[in-house]
């Protein structure tokens, strides 16, 4: 639908701009937090899990009596 007079013209004009910058600023905050935590998680020392390795148990050696 056309603009009926140049006031309407200017105000859908100044309203998209306005709507696609917040909608821009928007887009550039998520992806630049979403960039800042990977970083993060990179760069984080993570504990390392101890892996306890249990040996092996020894057979119990049942006397067979005949």
């Amino acid at each position: 639908m056309a603009p009926e007079t140049l006031e309407d013209a200017i105000a859908d004009s100044i309203s998209d701009s306005i709507s696609d910058s917040i909608a821009g600023s928007i887009s550039d905050t998520i992806s630049d937090s979403i960039e800042h935590a990977m970083r993060g998680a990179m760069m984080h020392e993570w504990p390392v899990p101890e892996i306890r390795v249990h040996p092996m148990p020894k057979p119990k050696v049942v006397p067979r009596i005949w």
